[in-house]
């Protein structure tokens, strides 16, 4: 597991981790957050085939976890965002943020998502065995007051910027 840190000092007593797993052409995600204080927004606890689960743009403006992967001297890379709805979607990128509005991708399948209240697992196919992808993980966590959380591996620039392929610092 990794931790997960914020853009910005803060003092909510929050902890995200993260870890992904390489099975086949399959990704597998988890990430556990610990929230004693019971700040941040969450839903209910849900478990979905992927096939059932609708995609939908925009799950960044509340709390969603996401993970961003590329392969080695590309500049092109995926984006793939879950949020507690439960929703998904995956956009690609050929260039940092381009294009705009980005492109939804659908070259990997959604196997299956489940949130247990502090953990959510995501299971994704399609993915090349050969390659060993340069990979983000992050997250956005809505407080219910409203304040926003920005949360990755590594935050490379002046302000949130999960894009920033310098943050794709994990190999798998």
């Amino acid at each position: 597991m990794q931790a997960l840190i914020p853009f910005q000092k803060q003092n909510a007593n929050l902890l995200l981790q993260a870890d992904v797993q390489r099975v086949g052409s399959n990704i597998k995600l988890l990430f556990q957050l610990a929230d004693p204080d019971g700040i941040v927004e969450v839903m209910a606890p849900f478990s979905a085939n992927g096939a059932t689960v609708p995609r939908k743009d925009n799950l960044w403006l509340n709390t969603c976890f996401e993970l961003f992967l590329r392969e080695p001297n590309e500049t092109a890379y995926r984006e793939f965002n879950f949020s507690l709805q439960p929703a998904w979607n995956s956009y690609a990128f050929d260039q940092y943020r381009e294009p705009q509005p980005p492109k939804i991708c659908n070259e990997y399948y959604l196997e299956s998502v489940a949130w247990n209240g502090s953990e959510l697992q995501a299971e994704i196919s399609g993915f090349k065995t050969q390659i060993t992808y340069e990979i983000g993980m992050t997250a956005v966590l809505k407080e219910k007051s409203g304040l926003v959380h920005y949360m990755a591996l590594a935050h490379c620039g002046a302000k949130p910027d999960f894009h920033l392929s310098d943050s794709f610092i994990l190999k798998r």
